[in-house]
């Protein structure tokens, strides 16, 4: 016997619409009370790719994808981008980076933790 739990209490409802979309049929039903996008964020999902055709890429690094993905970091927490008065006072641990290599991550922690030494690898 199979069964599908479909309330999810975890999720923003943009992200859930996607992986319900994709593996379940669209059978998921978002239970996050006031789940608020950024101000900025079209989507609360943001893709940073780059092209490998033009990189040279070595043990799984990619460094210019990193710069790529520091400054999507930046737009949504830099400055006055932080919507406090819906998010409350900023906290990097809203922020999810998720990463193909261990390598990569590394990078990126890397080129993070020079602008925002409170960064923390979860």
């Amino acid at each position: 016997h199979c069964s599908t739990l479909v309330n999810n209490y975890r999720c923003h409802s943009g992200i859930l619409r996607l992986s319900s979309s994709l593996f379940y049929e669209s059978a998921l039903q978002c239970e996050v009370p006031g789940d608020t996008a950024h101000p900025a964020a079209p989507y609360p999902l943001v893709f940073v790719c780059s092209s490998l055709d033009s990189h040279v890429v070595k043990e799984d690094v990619n460094s210019d994808e990193a710069i790529l993905v520091l400054d999507q970091v930046k737009n949504y927490v830099g400055g006055n981008n932080w919507p406090e008065r819906e998010w409350g006072v900023k906290s990097l641990s809203d922020i999810c980076i998720i990463t193909t290599t261990s390598n990569q991550k590394q990078t990126i922690l890397k080129k993070l933790r020079r602008d925002y030494r409170d960064i923390r690898d979860y």
